[in-house]
């Protein structure tokens, strides 16, 4: 693969000079992205799109969606990393380098508060700009990324979360509350009236870099479909560090967080900032359970891939106690979880 890279880079960028050194950064064993650094000192990320092929001249094809949505959100002065070549025959994109630390990576490090405005309101300008284009985008929506199969999907998770929650809870917080159907219920209605709306589907802190002056650029957006903005919102600002033994899980969305990002989102939505923020404090609820859950199950599990779950789950019932609302059926549950 290198090898081809070299080989065809000349033709890819020949305003640049030749390739110095090619570095892989992504993490699997099959890497699929470079860094690569030219004779001048310039920087490049190199991407290898393993599925392009099966894409290919379909509306949803990922390097020709990729392209014309970064152009689009570029139009818009979204931070999002320029593309400075595609090679389709070959599935490679190169875009310009943005930056070293992706923000997952930078949360498990760093004190994450002098980011945490900058990244939403980076989301922001990606959310709003994505809602200003989505009739134009409309025909490019990925296989089972449009409203009723998101929809269906969450709806089988919230089913299998339903069925063990007594248990879930109890472990977690030692208490049987009576009546905890009855505001779970509330809340899974409540989620059936949110509105969707259009964006990246491939949304975690992982496809968040910062560049040298902690300036947030949105990755991976070769797939589009439909999801509620505000999990998109809570997955894009969530730090898993599941790649360390120390991995901790850290998110960026605080009380006061939440209520400005729901101030500013609600001046371009039909929805008050009240009803955002009840719609975020409720996926940001969920995640948690669901993140409490899969520590659980892989703390039985010999060989399981998340490490350090203890403090894993001490971050998430802290996450857990935090209201971000005053709506009724979410505080009941948060009020379980507090000391």
């Amino acid at each position: 693969m290198i090898h081809q890279i070299q080989i065809l880079w000349p033709t890819l960028v020949p305003n640049h000079s030749q390739i110095d050194v090619i570095q892989p950064i992504s993490e699997s064993r099959f890497h699929t992205v470079w860094k690569i650094t030219t004779s001048d000192q310039s920087h490049f990320v190199l991407k290898h799109h393993l599925f392009a092929h099966l894409t290919k001249d379909k509306p949803y094809d990922l390097i020709a969606v990729e392209n014309d949505v970064t152009t689009l959100l570029l139009k818009e002065n979204a931070s999002v990393s320029p593309i400075i070549a595609t090679y389709p025959e070959h599935g490679f994109t190169i875009y310009k380098w943005c930056g070293e630390d992706t923000l997952d990576d930078h949360c498990q490090h760093h004190a994450t508060a002098p980011i945490t405005n900058k990244v939403i309101d980076t989301l922001l300008t990606l959310e709003n700009s994505f809602q200003k284009h989505t009739h134009t985008l409309q025909s490019r929506i990925a296989p089972g990324s449009n409203r009723e199969d998101v929809q269906n999907a969450f709806s089988e998770t919230l089913s299998s979360l339903t069925d063990v929650l007594p248990n879930l809870i109890y472990t977690l917080t030692q208490q049987s509350p009576p009546n905890i159907f009855a505001h779970w219920q509330h809340i899974c209605q409540q989620i059936q009236d949110m509105p969707f709306t259009l964006g990246p589907t491939d949304y975690n802190a992982r496809n968040i870099v910062l560049s040298a002056h902690h300036i947030p650029y949105i990755l991976e957006l070769s797939k589009i479909g439909y999801d509620w903005p505000e999990r998109r919102l809570i997955q894009y600002t969530t730090s898993l560090g599941a790649h360390l033994s120390t991995g901790r899980i850290i998110g960026l969305i605080t009380p006061q967080s939440a209520s400005r990002y729901a101030q500013k989102s609600a001046t371009y939505r039909s929805q008050s900032s009240d009803q955002i923020l009840t719609n975020l404090d409720i996926h940001h609820l969920i995640f948690y359970l669901l993140a409490a859950l899969q520590c659980l199950q892989a703390s039985t599990q010999p060989h399981h891939p998340w490490k350090n779950i203890d403090t894993r789950l001490n971050n998430i019932q802290t996450a857990l106690s935090i209201p971000l609302s005053q709506t009724p059926s979410t505080l009941f549950f948060r009020h379980l979880f507090q000391p």
